[in-house]
């Protein structure tokens, strides 16, 4: 009997412990290649790194943010994404993986945007429309 409740307790508190970090990994993704940049906190640094809290503009360009993730954004006239508003460009990153990607957007979707979750597949289809440009 005391076995059956301790597992029981196990797997409640095993429960309590995998919704409260579900997003773990990403925001270890983000603070490693993302937070040097926008700030551990998504701030932004002024005119030069642009705030990643704006729910508004992450609905409009849904479509596209898996793909400026990889591939980059650039100021020129000539490049396949074009940034705005912001000094500096962002370099490609093709280090991070379609699952690591999915996870740095979902745990920013926890925690600023609360719009639906960033599957896989919707990441790969961007990559897939950001490499044919």
């Amino acid at each position: 009997m005391k076995i059956s409740h301790f597992l029981i307790f196990f797997f409640v508190l095993s429960a309590c412990n995998m919704s409260t970090s579900s997003f773990k990994e990403g925001a270890f993704m983000f603070d490693t290649h993302c937070a040097s940049c926008h700030g551990h906190e998504a701030e932004g640094l002024g005119q030069w790194y642009p705030p990643l809290k704006d729910t508004a503009y992450i609905r409009l360009h849904r479509r596209e943010i898996p793909s400026w993730i990889r591939y980059g954004i650039n100021r020129d006239k000539g490049s396949r994404f074009k940034g705005r508003f912001h000094q500096t460009d962002m370099p490609e990153n093709h280090i991070l993986q379609p699952a690591d990607i999915s996870n740095i957007l979902n745990y920013l979707n926890e925690k600023f945007w609360n719009l639906s979750h960033f599957d896989i597949n919707e990441v790969e289809e961007s990559l897939n429309w950001g490499r044919s440009l």
